[in-house]
């Protein structure tokens, strides 16, 4: 799943800005620090955090589309996605 998402950030000519961000997804993200990654990057804290925000948004939806696709109804994906996240928590 990482996979496609940094296929899909390299296509875009973003790879670098994957590698960085990815380590956000994590469940440590309260340590990323928006404004140091930023300035790296060239990008203001706001702008990283935007990113880091829809790089989130893309996993969600990528993990979402995953577990889809092992289940005979579709529609129930929703649900076992909140189930895997509580088991997590």
């Amino acid at each position: 799943m990482l996979a496609a998402l940094r296929a899909d950030y390299g296509a875009a000519g973003k790879g670098a800005l994957f590698e960085v961000m990815q380590s956000a997804l994590a469940r440590d993200a309260a340590h990323f620090g928006y404004a140091d990654v930023g300035a790296a990057l060239g990008l203001s804290e706001n702008a990283m955090k935007k990113a880091v925000a829809r790089l989130r948004v893309k996993y969600r939806e990528t993990l979402q589309r995953e577990i889809a696709d092992t289940l005979s109804n579709p529609a129930d994906a929703e649900n076992e996605l909140r189930a895997l996240m509580t088991a997590f928590a």
